[in-house]
C-alpha cells in the first residue's frame, strides 16, 4: 500500500518515505510510527498503542516517542504550533490530520526510489548518515539486549533474532484470533466490523490489500476460527447466549454453515478456540459436561463427543492446541481469572489420548500456546512473574525459557504450518478508574483516574483520605501507587523488580499496606508502611500466594494460594507463624464483614460467584451467580459487585442486599477491568473499565 499526502508518498511494502521522487533518510522507528499514524489518518492513536505497535514490548521512555515524533515533524516540515500533518492530543497521543490517498504498491518511479540511496548527498570524508543511524541502532540493540539478558539470565534467555512485526490488518475496531490456512498464505480471523457491534469471521490473503472475505453474517457473534489441516473447512463458535455456544463448520471458500454441536462454556473469554486432529476428522475444544469444564473431543462426521480431560474442582482445561505432526495435545489448566499450568498428552491421528496428561513445568503461569511448524518447540504466553510475556520452551517444559519481547502477551496468536509466518493480535486500549456518586440521582459513572497507562485495583484507606492502586505509569513495570481521595498527588510506593506488583489492601489502622508481587518468580504476599520503607515478605514457597486482605481486628492476613493444586483461601498471623487453610472447596479474595463474624469470598467456576461462611466455621452459602474476577466490596447493608461480561463484553454494577437477599442493578458499565471499591462513608464507588478497546493483527515473516 502507498499512502500519498502533500508532496510525500509513504510506501508500506518498500518501507520508505518519498518526497518529489527522492527517498528521505528516516530512521526505522520513525518510519514505523509514521506508518501507524498515516494508516489511521483522522483517528487518535494513543501513546500506549504507538509504543506497543512500534517497540513491541521493549521498554522505552515516553520521551523516546516524543523525540521520534519530533524527527518525523522535522522531515515533513511540520510544526507543533501550526500542524499540517501530525496533531498532538495533550496527555493522550497523536492524530494524522492531513488528507491521505491510498494507492496499490506497484512498480513505478516512486517505488523504485525506495531501492535508491537517500536523497541527501554525503560529503567526501564524512560518514554516511544512514550508516550512522544503523550503527547507533545496533548499539542500542546491543546495550538493550545486555540489560534484558541481565534481567532474565537466571531463568530465560532473549529471543536472539531481531524481529519487526508489520501490520496485517488496520481496520477500525478489533481484529483477533488469527488462524492460518495450511499453506500460510491466508488468515481467518474475527472482526467486530467498523461499527464495532458484533464479531464475524473473515479471511484475508497475506500480502494483499483486497477487502477481506466475510464468511459469517448471523445475528449472534461468531468467534474463534480454526482452519482445518486439509484446508477445506473453518470451525468456529457462535455465542448464542452467555455460557452457550454452537460449534459450527463452514467451507473455507464460503458457503452454507453446518451446526455440529451445542455446548456450555465455563466463561465467554478466550481459550475456547477449537483445535483440529491431524486428519481433519476430529475437533478438541473446552466445554462444560455435567457441570465440569473439560476438554471434549468431537467427531466432524457425526457430532458425537466425549470428555478427554478431567480437571480438579474449580479449575478448567482450556487453550487446546494439537502439534502439527498430530502426536501431542497441549492445553492450560487454570482458574477463571488467572493463567495456569501447561499440560500435554500424546494423541493418535483422531486426537484420542494415549495416556494421562502430564504437567510440563512449575514456575511460570501459562495460558495460550502454539507449536512451532516442525512440532519441536512451544511458543506460550506467560503471566504474572519474571517470565511475563511470551516464551519459547521445549516440548517437555524444561528450562531455560527463551523470552520473546516482541510478541504481544494480551492477544491471541497463531503459527503457520508452512511459510514460516506468525500472526498475533496487538491489543490496545486505555484502562482507567471510574467513579460513581452513590448519592446522586440518577447515577452517572464518570472517569476518575484516567491516564494513557494501566491504572487498576483502587482501594480506599480506612479514613477515606487516600487511594492505593497499582499502575504501570512508571514505565518500568507494575507497582503500587498512592494518591489522595480525588486521585491527585499520586506517588509511587513500590519499586520491586523484576515481575509484577499489585492488589494493595490497607490495614484497619491505615498504617500498612498488604500486596502481592512476583519479583521472586512466584506471587508472594508482602507488607510495608503506607509511607514507604522496609518491605516484609509474609508468604513463601514454590507456588503462588496473592490477593491479601486484613481481618477487621488487624491480627490476620487472608490470602489466596494454589499450593493445594487449586485456589483456596488461607490466613496467616500478622505477627508471623503457621498459615491456616480457611476454604476447602475453592475460594479467592476473602473479605470479613464489618462485625468480623462472616467471611465473604469469591469462586471462579462458571461466570464467577460470591459466597459466605461463618468465620468460626460452618457451611458455605452462595449469594450471587455472576462476578467478574474478584470485583466486590462489602458494606454495612450489602455487597456491591461487578458482573461477568455479557455477550457484547460489557458488564453491570449490582448490589446484593443483606436484608432481602435480592440483587438489583445499579448501573450498566463498559468493558470490565480489575478492581472495585467503596469509600468508607459509602458515598463513592470506584471501579476499573477498559476504554477505547481495539486490536490489530500483526504479521511476522521468516519466523522459525
Amino acid at each position: 500500500m502507498i499512502y500519498r499526502f502533500g508532496d510525500f508518498e509513504l510506501h508500506e511494502g518498500g518501507f520508505c518515505l518519498i518526497r518529489n521522487g527522492h527517498r528521505i533518510a528516516l530512521e526505522p522507528k520513525a518510519l514505523s510510527v509514521l506508518l501507524v499514524l498515516v494508516s489511521r489518518a483522522g483517528r487518535l492513536v494513543d501513546k500506549r498503542s504507538l509504543l506497543e505497535l512500534v517497540w513491541n514490548g521493549t521498554f522505552v521512555e515516553e520521551n523516546t516517542l516524543t523525540r521520534t515524533i519530533g524527527v518525523i515533524r522535522r522531515e515533513l516540515g511540520d510544526s507543533t504550533k501550526e500542524s499540517r500533518f501530525i496533531e498532538t492530543i495533550p496527555t493522550r497521543g497523536y492524530r494524522f490530520i492531513a488528507p491521505v490517498d491510498t494507492l496499490p504498491e506497484q512498480a513505478s518511479a516512486s517505488t523504485l526510489a525506495c531501492a535508491a540511496p537517500v536523497s541527501s548527498p554525503t560529503p567526501r570524508g564524512r560518514p554516511n548518515r544512514h550508516i550512522l543511524i544503523l550503527t547507533a541502532i545496533a548499539a542500542v540493540i546491543i546495550v538493550s539486549g545486555f540489560a534484558v539478558w541481565r534481567l532474565y539470565a537466571k531463568a530465560a534467555s532473549e529471543e536472539p533474532t531481531v524481529v519487526t512485526p508489520v501490520p496485517l490488518t488496520t481496520y477500525r475496531g478489533s481484529e483477533n484470533a488469527p488462524s492460518f490456512s495450511p499453506d500460510g498464505d491466508q488468515v481467518a480471523f474475527e472482526w467486530n466490523s467498523e461499527k464495532q457491534n458484533k464479531f464475524d469471521i473473515y479471511i484475508k490473503v497475506v500480502g494483499s490489500d483486497s477487502t477481506p472475505l466475510r464468511l459469517t453474517n448471523a445475528p449472534d457473534p461468531s468467534r474463534w476460527p480454526s482452519w482445518s489441516p486439509d484446508g477445506r473447512t473453518i470451525a468456529f463458535e457462535r455465542v448464542v447466549s452467555p455460557g452457550t455456544v454452537y460449534l459450527i463448520l463452514i467451507p473455507a471458500l464460503g458457503g452454507p454453515e453446518r451446526k455440529l454441536a451445542e455446548f456450555h462454556t465455563w466463561t465467554d473469554a478466550q481459550g475456547s478456540s477449537p483445535t483440529w486432529s491431524v486428519n481433519s476428522k476430529w475437533l478438541v475444544l473446552p466445554a462444560v459436561v455435567e457441570s465440569r469444564p473439560h476438554l471434549v473431543r468431537i467427531s466432524v462426521d457425526t457430532g458425537e463427543f466425549n470428555p478427554i480431560t478431567d480437571p480438579p474442582t474449580s479449575l478448567a482445561d482450556a487453550f487446546p492446541t494439537i502439534s502439527p505432526d498430530g502426536k501431542t495435545l497441549l492445553f492450560a489448566r487454570h482458574g477463571a481469572f488467572n493463567a495456569g499450568s501447561l499440560y500435554s498428552v500424546k494423541v493418535d491421528a483422531d486426537a484420542k489420548p494415549l495416556g494421562s496428561p502430564t504437567q510440563l513445568s512449575v514456575g511460570p503461569r501459562f495460558w495460550e500456546s502454539r507449536w512451532t511448524a516442525d512440532s519441536s518447540e512451544i511458543i506460550a504466553h506467560t503471566y504474572g512473574d519474571r517470565f511475563h510475556g511470551a516464551v519459547r520452551i521445549r516440548p517437555d517444559g524444561s528450562p531455560p525459557f527463551q523470552h520473546i519481547p516482541w510478541l504481544n502477551s494480551e492477544g491471541s496468536f497463531d503459527i503457520a504450518r508452512r511459510g514460516h509466518r506468525l500472526a498475533f493480535s496487538a491489543v490496545h486500549g486505555d484502562t482507567n478508574i471510574w467513579r460513581i456518586d452513590l448519592t446522586a440521582k440518577p447515577l452517572h459513572p464518570e472517569p476518575f483516574i484516567a491516564s494513557t497507562v494501566r491504572d487498576v485495583f483502587p482501594q480506599y484507606s480506612p479514613d477515606g483520605r487516600k487511594l492505593a492502586f497499582h499502575s504501570s505509569r512508571s514505565g518500568t513495570g507494575l507497582d503500587i501507587w498512592i494518591s489522595d481521595s480525588e486521585g491527585n498527588q499520586a506517588r509511587q510506593l513500590t519499586f520491586m523488580r523484576p515481575g509484577l506488583t499489585g492488589s494493595p489492601h490497607w490495614s484497619p489502622d491505615g498504617q500498612t499496606l498488604a500486596f502481592d508481587s512476583s519479583s521472586t518468580g512466584h506471587f508472594q504476599i508482602y507488607t510495608m508502611s503506607s509511607d514507604g520503607g522496609k518491605i516484609s515478605q509474609r508468604t513463601h514457597g514454590n507456588f503462588d500466594s496473592f490477593g491479601a486482605t486484613w481481618s477487621r481486628d488487624g491480627r490476620w492476613l487472608y490470602f489466596t494460594t494454589n499450593q493445594s493444586g487449586r485456589n483456596e483461601i488461607w490466613k496467616i498471623p500478622v505477627t508471623g507463624g503457621t498459615s491456616i487453610q480457611v476454604t476447602h472447596n475453592g475460594g479467592a479474595m476473602a473479605i470479613e464483614s464489618q462485625d468480623g463474624a462472616t467471611l465473604y469470598f469469591s469462586k471462579e467456576a462458571g461466570t464467577g460467584s460470591i459466597w459466605k461462611m461463618p468465620i468460626s466455621g460452618g457451611p458455605e452459602q452462595q449469594l450471587t451467580d455472576s462476578l467478574f474476577r474478584t470485583n466486590f466490596a462489602v458494606t454495612k447493608k450489602g455487597i456491591y459487585f461487578m458482573t461477568a461480561p455479557s455477550i457484547d463484553g460489557t458488564s453491570e454494577i449490582r448490589f446484593y442486599s443483606f436484608v432481602t437477599g435480592a440483587t438489583t442493578i445499579i448501573v450498566p458499565i463498559g468493558l470490565p477491568e480489575y478492581g472495585l471499591a467503596v469509600s468508607p462513608d459509602e458515598r463513592y464507588l470506584v471501579y476499573d473499565q477498559l476504554d477505547d478497546p481495539a486490536s490489530d493483527l500483526m504479521l511476522v515473516d521468516n519466523f522459525h
